[in-house]
């Protein structure tokens, strides 16, 4: 690269693993920025180990990365880690890893909510051209043995914050959002 020029190669988005929800499965992402640069991605051999079962990755040539979708949650941790070439790497884009089975896994956590969701305007109307607050009230089945509202500092705050923020976008559809703090 010359000086004052732009890099030539920019490295594509890239994320480890994403929870779909709706479609109830889980995409798992791989990709060796080395080999991608130096153009050997595509020939790696890479299968990611979910839960000590291992599955085949394959090539995505629109994402340049290695892809495998697992269908099925269930609550709870799920742990992988991925065979690059035959070594066994956890995910670098996720810090929660731990021992299981006595080796280094990467690991994301599932709870299904069971809740009923009531939504109340502050004010009388409704405008989306307008600043309004909405108040969200969640309230949890007895059933559920997951809080949906953790404590300052709990490893799953980031993500029932998401799920919150989720539940407050359906409501919004024309307007843009503010990250707030939803829970206390």
């Amino acid at each position: 690269m010359k000086a004052g020029s732009e890099p030539e190669i920019a490295m594509p988005y890239n994320v480890g693993y994403e929870v779909d929800v709706e479609n109830q499965q889980v995409s798992y992402y791989y990709r060796d920025d080395a080999a991608f640069v130096d153009g050997t991605l595509k020939d790696m051999k890479v299968s990611v180990d979910v839960n000590g079962t291992e599955y085949p990755t394959t090539y995505n040539d629109t994402t340049n990365r290695l892809e495998y979708v697992k269908s099925g949650l269930s609550d709870g941790k799920t742990h992988y880690r991925y065979k690059a070439n035959g070594t066994y790497v956890v995910d670098a884009f996720n810090s929660n890893s731990e021992k299981y089975n006595n080796a280094d896994y990467s690991y994301f956590e599932y709870y299904k909510l069971n809740a009923t969701v009531t939504a109340a305007v502050m004010n009388k109307s409704f405008n989306y051209n307008e600043n309004d607050v909405v108040k969200f009230k969640v309230e949890q089945d007895g059933s559920d043995t997951k809080k949906a509202a953790p404590k300052s500092g709990d490893d799953n705050e980031a993500a029932t914050y998401i799920c919150i923020l989720g539940l407050a976008m359906v409501a919004i559809t024309a307007a843009t959002y503010r990250k707030k703090r939803a829970c206390n």
